[in-house]
């Protein structure tokens, strides 16, 4: 993990003011404070096995072996637009997350699909946990440009790649 996602991440922070504040408070006991910190630091590592997703974990599930069916694309009350729908597995790995890219597009005359222009193109990963043969709601909140079109909103998505759980053999 890049070192400045880790300081942007604000338990981090607290967790170093905590230590600060008793590291000042007990002057006394600071060796004894130091040897406990590096044991918990040394534990949390060991422990937490942070799990990078392997190209294999990536390939394991064909696009066209995952569907994504009764999608829409709604605005929130507040900020954003909700990306919803429903996703089916038929491969034999759990699926964890996909990727998805979102083209909205102003069409002044929905008749004439040629006369429409994209407004936002975006991507976006989705992770949840999806057993092989399965279906599954989904919902993403994603936050476009704000839209302003001349005509009516027209949009379309597609599945980039997918992940899988990899089983540790």
């Amino acid at each position: 993990m890049n070192f400045l996602l880790i300081l942007r991440n604000p338990r981090i922070w607290l967790i170093l003011i905590i230590i600060l504040i008793i590291f000042t408070s007990f002057r006394k006991s600071r060796p004894y404070i130091l040897g406990v910190l590096g044991l918990l630091i040394f534990a949390g590592f060991i422990l937490s096995e942070p799990e990078e997703i392997s190209e294999r974990a990536k390939t394991l599930i064909p696009v066209n072996q995952i569907s994504v069916s009764e999608a829409d694309l709604q605005p929130n009350r507040g900020v954003g637009w909700n990306f919803i729908g429903e996703i089916s597995n038929q491969s034999s790995y759990i699926l964890t997350g996909f990727d998805i890219e979102l083209i909205v597009q102003d069409c002044k005359d929905i008749q004439n699909q040629e006369n429409c222009s994209t407004i936002e193109k975006t991507e976006a990963h989705i992770s949840l946990y999806l057993n092989p043969n399965e279906q599954k709601s989904f919902h993403k909140r994603l936050y476009l440009s704000e839209l302003h079109p001349e005509g009516q909103i027209k949009w379309s998505h597609r599945v980039l790649s997918t992940e899988a759980k990899v089983n540790k053999e």
